[in-house]
């Protein structure tokens, strides 16, 4: 399982590959936009909730060049809209 600094830097990762502000991929992969303040703070993730932010975060990455996703965190596959 990933460390909470690694699920911390993954949401500045997304951000800044969606060009979207930290509060706000923080919202769109936990459901709270102080999740990255929080962590900073030391604030602790359930397992749960960071299995969830890992995959919502991979859920969302955009496709293309230059918004490779981190090396150093393995990625979930991403879900089919057909999933059910």
């Amino acid at each position: 399982m990933l460390s909470e600094h690694q699920i911390r830097d993954l949401i500045i990762a997304l951000a800044k590959a969606r060009d979207w502000e930290v509060t706000y991929a923080s919202r769109m992969a936990s459901g709270s936009g102080d999740t990255v303040a929080r962590l900073d703070a030391g604030v602790g993730l359930t397992l749960r909730r960071a299995k969830v932010i890992i995959k919502r975060c991979s859920d969302l990455w955009p496709d293309g060049s230059g918004n490779a996703w981190p090396q150093s965190i393995p990625r979930p596959a991403p879900s089919t809209e057909d999933a059910a």
